[in-house]
């Protein structure tokens, strides 16, 4: 896992719209035609690697940076870049540390279970 996460080429950057959004975990549901260039559905949950809380409407249009890689085997994708009317909302590099982070604390505690939001920086 820690390999899949540290090698920038596994990162594709898609454009959505946002279906639902969970501020308080972090959970957003995005529509994305272009996930189906790599999933056989466009619509997905998605967990983002940032402490911060988002002010997103359902509906509002984002660019995205994800890997398509599962952890553990559970049904979200990571988000660790958002780009939102040519604001940056999360840096790659912010995002993409966070996850590697994630991983390394699971990778130690061999505990598969989701850390908090506190946990990502």
């Amino acid at each position: 896992m820690l390999n899949e996460f540290s090698n920038d080429e596994n990162y594709v950057t898609l454009i959505g719209e946002i279906i639902e959004y969970d501020s308080s975990i972090n959970y957003i549901t995005i529509k994305s035609e272009g996930l189906k260039d790599y999933l056989a559905y466009d619509t997905c949950v998605y967990t983002i690697f940032s402490q911060e809380t988002y002010a997103f409407a359902i509906g509002d249009t984002i660019e995205f940076t994800t890997i398509i890689f599962h952890i553990y085997g559970g049904r979200e994708l990571p988000i660790v870049g958002i780009k939102m009317n040519d604001a940056t909302l999360l840096a790659f590099e912010d995002g993409k540390a966070a996850i590697i982070k994630y991983a390394q604390t699971l990778y130690e505690s061999k505990h598969p279970y989701r850390l908090s939001k506190e946990d990502f920086n």
